[in-house]
Protein backbone atom coordinates (compact mmCIF):
# COMPACT_ATOMS: atom_id res chain seq x y z
CA UNK A 1 0.00 0.00 0.00
CA UNK A 2 1.33 3.19 -0.72
CA UNK A 3 2.14 5.45 2.33
CA UNK A 4 -0.15 7.81 3.85
CA UNK A 5 0.89 11.85 4.09
CA UNK A 6 0.13 14.68 6.35
CA UNK A 7 -1.75 16.29 3.42
CA UNK A 8 -4.20 13.36 2.63
CA UNK A 9 -4.99 13.97 6.50
CA UNK A 10 -7.91 15.74 7.35
CA UNK A 11 -6.94 18.93 8.53
CA UNK A 12 -8.47 18.29 11.96
CA UNK A 13 -6.42 15.35 12.32
CA UNK A 14 -3.05 16.91 11.21
CA UNK A 15 0.27 17.52 12.89
CA UNK A 16 0.09 20.97 15.13
CA UNK A 17 2.98 22.44 12.90
CA UNK A 18 0.67 21.72 9.88
CA UNK A 19 -2.05 23.68 11.01
CA UNK A 20 0.58 26.25 13.24
CA UNK A 21 1.81 27.08 9.31
CA UNK A 22 -1.25 27.39 7.97
CA UNK A 23 -2.60 29.53 10.28
CA UNK A 24 0.45 32.00 10.73
CA UNK A 25 0.26 31.81 6.81
CA UNK A 26 -3.25 33.09 6.68
CA UNK A 27 -2.58 35.58 9.61
CA UNK A 28 0.19 37.19 7.30
CA UNK A 29 -1.78 37.08 4.04
CA UNK A 30 -4.75 39.05 6.03
CA UNK A 31 -2.23 41.73 6.90
CA UNK A 32 -1.00 41.98 4.17
CA UNK A 33 -4.26 42.09 2.01
CA UNK A 34 -6.11 44.33 3.85
CA UNK A 35 -2.94 46.78 4.11
CA UNK A 36 -2.35 46.21 0.29
CA UNK A 37 -6.23 46.00 -1.41
CA UNK A 38 -8.56 47.05 1.57
CA UNK A 39 -9.76 43.36 1.04
CA UNK A 40 -13.51 43.62 2.43
CA UNK A 41 -16.22 40.74 2.75
CA UNK A 42 -19.65 40.50 3.50
CA UNK A 43 -22.04 37.47 4.33
CA UNK A 44 -19.61 35.41 6.32
CA UNK A 45 -21.81 34.32 8.31
CA UNK A 46 -23.42 32.18 5.97
CA UNK A 47 -20.43 29.72 5.68
CA UNK A 48 -21.27 26.26 7.51
CA UNK A 49 -19.14 26.37 10.27
CA UNK A 50 -19.47 22.47 9.52
CA UNK A 51 -19.48 19.45 7.68
CA UNK A 52 -19.31 18.87 4.37
CA UNK A 53 -18.86 21.79 1.79
CA UNK A 54 -17.66 23.23 -1.18
CA UNK A 55 -16.86 26.99 -1.49
CA UNK A 56 -16.99 28.21 -5.23
CA UNK A 57 -16.35 31.41 -6.70
CA UNK A 58 -15.43 33.13 -9.85
CA UNK A 59 -12.20 33.20 -10.59
CA UNK A 60 -10.21 36.88 -11.68
CA UNK A 61 -6.83 36.47 -10.45
CA UNK A 62 -3.98 34.38 -8.08
CA UNK A 63 -5.46 36.57 -5.62
CA UNK A 64 -8.55 34.46 -5.46
CA UNK A 65 -7.41 31.63 -3.58
CA UNK A 66 -5.57 34.18 -0.67
CA UNK A 67 -8.53 36.12 -0.69
CA UNK A 68 -11.10 33.51 -0.08
CA UNK A 69 -8.63 31.88 2.77
CA UNK A 70 -8.38 34.95 4.44
CA UNK A 71 -12.16 36.40 4.00
CA UNK A 72 -14.06 33.73 5.53
CA UNK A 73 -12.93 31.90 8.96
CA UNK A 74 -13.38 28.45 7.85
CA UNK A 75 -10.03 26.52 6.49
CA UNK A 76 -10.30 25.61 2.54
CA UNK A 77 -9.13 22.82 0.88
CA UNK A 78 -8.28 24.26 -2.62
CA UNK A 79 -7.89 22.10 -6.07
CA UNK A 80 -4.60 23.37 -7.98
CA UNK A 81 -3.73 23.35 -11.29
CA UNK A 82 -1.02 20.46 -11.63
CA UNK A 83 1.53 22.54 -13.32
CA UNK A 84 1.95 24.54 -9.89
CA UNK A 85 3.60 21.56 -7.80
CA UNK A 86 7.13 22.16 -8.08
CA UNK A 87 9.63 21.77 -5.97
CA UNK A 88 9.20 23.91 -3.03
CA UNK A 89 5.37 25.72 -4.45
CA UNK A 90 4.15 22.54 -4.26
CA UNK A 91 5.59 21.63 -0.88
CA UNK A 92 3.51 24.83 0.28
CA UNK A 93 0.70 24.27 -1.43
CA UNK A 94 0.06 20.99 0.35
CA UNK A 95 0.81 22.23 3.71
CA UNK A 96 -2.24 25.12 2.96
CA UNK A 97 -4.63 22.21 2.03
CA UNK A 98 -4.23 22.06 -1.87
CA UNK A 99 -4.67 19.46 -4.22
CA UNK A 100 -3.47 18.80 -7.80
CA UNK A 101 -6.35 18.49 -10.48
CA UNK A 102 -5.75 17.94 -14.25
CA UNK A 103 -7.09 19.80 -16.99
CA UNK A 104 -8.70 17.82 -19.48
CA UNK A 105 -8.75 13.93 -19.48
CA UNK A 106 -6.55 13.82 -16.15
CA UNK A 107 -9.54 15.52 -14.25
CA UNK A 108 -11.06 12.31 -12.65
CA UNK A 109 -8.55 11.76 -10.11
CA UNK A 110 -8.85 15.42 -8.80
CA UNK A 111 -12.53 14.64 -8.97
CA UNK A 112 -12.38 11.52 -6.84
CA UNK A 113 -9.96 13.62 -4.12
CA UNK A 114 -12.64 16.73 -4.07
CA UNK A 115 -15.27 14.01 -2.88
CA UNK A 116 -12.93 11.64 -0.56
CA UNK A 117 -12.06 14.96 1.23
CA UNK A 118 -15.65 16.10 1.24
CA UNK A 119 -16.41 12.68 3.21
CA UNK A 120 -14.31 13.79 6.07
CA UNK A 121 -16.12 16.76 6.14
CA UNK A 122 -14.10 19.27 5.29
CA UNK A 123 -14.74 22.52 3.09
CA UNK A 124 -13.31 22.27 -0.39
CA UNK A 125 -12.50 25.26 -2.91
CA UNK A 126 -13.24 25.14 -6.23
CA UNK A 127 -13.15 27.69 -9.00
CA UNK A 128 -16.06 26.75 -11.70
CA UNK A 129 -15.18 28.60 -14.50
CA UNK A 130 -12.01 26.74 -14.57
CA UNK A 131 -9.57 28.95 -15.99
CA UNK A 132 -8.86 32.97 -15.20
CA UNK A 133 -11.10 35.63 -16.68
CA UNK A 134 -9.30 37.61 -19.39
CA UNK A 135 -11.13 40.72 -19.08
CA UNK A 136 -12.74 40.46 -15.71
CA UNK A 137 -15.60 39.46 -16.14
CA UNK A 138 -18.02 36.10 -15.51
CA UNK A 139 -16.97 32.60 -17.76
CA UNK A 140 -19.29 29.84 -18.25
CA UNK A 141 -19.74 27.25 -15.83
CA UNK A 142 -17.81 24.08 -16.76
CA UNK A 143 -20.71 21.63 -17.09
CA UNK A 144 -19.31 18.92 -14.99
CA UNK A 145 -19.47 21.27 -11.48
CA UNK A 146 -23.59 20.31 -10.71
CA UNK A 147 -22.29 16.70 -11.22
CA UNK A 148 -19.89 17.16 -8.37
CA UNK A 149 -22.12 19.16 -6.31
CA UNK A 150 -24.99 16.47 -6.57
CA UNK A 151 -22.41 13.42 -6.12
CA UNK A 152 -21.26 15.31 -3.38
CA UNK A 153 -24.47 16.07 -0.92
CA UNK A 154 -22.33 18.91 0.30
CA UNK A 155 -23.55 22.55 1.69
CA UNK A 156 -22.49 24.63 -1.79
CA UNK A 157 -21.50 27.99 -0.66
CA UNK A 158 -20.75 30.41 -3.50
CA UNK A 159 -18.75 34.07 -3.27
CA UNK A 160 -18.54 36.80 -5.51
CA UNK A 161 -15.27 38.55 -5.87
CA UNK A 162 -14.85 41.84 -7.10
CA UNK A 163 -11.33 43.91 -7.89
CA UNK A 164 -8.90 41.19 -7.32
CA UNK A 165 -8.85 41.35 -11.72
CA UNK A 166 -8.00 44.87 -11.78
CA UNK A 167 -5.24 44.03 -8.90
CA UNK A 168 -3.75 41.56 -10.59
CA UNK A 169 -4.88 40.24 -14.26
CA UNK A 170 -3.73 37.22 -15.86
CA UNK A 171 -1.81 39.29 -18.13
CA UNK A 172 0.53 40.45 -15.63
CA UNK A 173 3.36 39.14 -13.71
CA UNK A 174 3.31 40.81 -10.43
CA UNK A 175 0.86 41.67 -8.55
CA UNK A 176 -0.73 45.11 -7.66
CA UNK A 177 -3.15 47.59 -5.53
CA UNK A 178 -6.63 47.62 -5.81
CA UNK A 179 -10.11 47.54 -3.34
CA UNK A 180 -11.31 43.54 -3.48
CA UNK A 181 -14.78 43.17 -1.74
CA UNK A 182 -16.19 39.82 -0.99
CA UNK A 183 -19.51 38.81 -1.33
CA UNK A 184 -21.01 35.24 0.29
CA UNK A 185 -24.39 34.39 -1.19
CA UNK A 186 -26.84 32.41 0.46
CA UNK A 187 -25.64 28.67 0.20
CA UNK A 188 -27.10 26.16 -1.25
CA UNK A 189 -28.42 23.01 -0.09
CA UNK A 190 -28.55 19.54 -0.78
CA UNK A 191 -31.84 19.44 -0.59
CA UNK A 192 -32.04 22.54 -3.30
CA UNK A 193 -30.89 19.91 -5.74
CA UNK A 194 -32.71 16.57 -4.88
CA UNK A 195 -35.47 17.20 -7.27
CA UNK A 196 -33.40 19.15 -9.79
CA UNK A 197 -31.96 17.94 -13.28
CA UNK A 198 -27.90 18.43 -14.05
CA UNK A 199 -29.03 21.23 -16.78
CA UNK A 200 -31.32 22.65 -13.90
CA UNK A 201 -28.88 22.39 -10.85
CA UNK A 202 -26.22 24.27 -13.56
CA UNK A 203 -28.62 26.73 -14.06
CA UNK A 204 -29.10 27.37 -10.01
CA UNK A 205 -25.17 28.02 -9.80
CA UNK A 206 -24.92 29.85 -12.25
CA UNK A 207 -27.83 32.29 -11.06
CA UNK A 208 -26.22 32.13 -7.72
CA UNK A 209 -22.57 33.02 -8.01
CA UNK A 210 -23.53 35.56 -10.71
CA UNK A 211 -25.69 37.51 -8.15
CA UNK A 212 -22.73 36.75 -5.78
CA UNK A 213 -20.26 38.62 -8.34
CA UNK A 214 -22.48 41.16 -9.91
CA UNK A 215 -23.53 42.34 -5.97
CA UNK A 216 -19.55 42.19 -5.04
CA UNK A 217 -18.77 44.76 -7.89
CA UNK A 218 -21.70 46.92 -7.13
CA UNK A 219 -20.70 47.39 -3.61
CA UNK A 220 -17.00 47.77 -4.03
CA UNK A 221 -18.10 50.39 -6.69
CA UNK A 222 -20.32 52.06 -4.15
CA UNK A 223 -17.32 52.28 -1.78
CA UNK A 224 -14.78 53.53 -3.88
CA UNK A 225 -17.06 56.36 -4.45
CA UNK A 226 -17.24 57.27 -0.60
CA UNK A 227 -13.96 56.44 0.32
CA UNK A 228 -10.58 57.06 -0.23
CA UNK A 229 -7.90 54.42 -0.44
Amino acid sequence: MPETSIFDTPFDQRPWYSKWLYWAFRSMLLTTMVVVCGVRARGRNRIPMQGRALLMANHASYYDVIVLGISQPRNIDFMARSGLFIPGLGWLIRNLGGFAIQRGGGAASGIKETLRRLRYESMVGMFPEGTRTSDGNLLPIKSGVANIARKSSATIACAGISGAFEAWPRNHILPGSYPIFVEYARPITPDDFQELSEEDALKLLESRLADAFYIARSENDRLRDVMMF
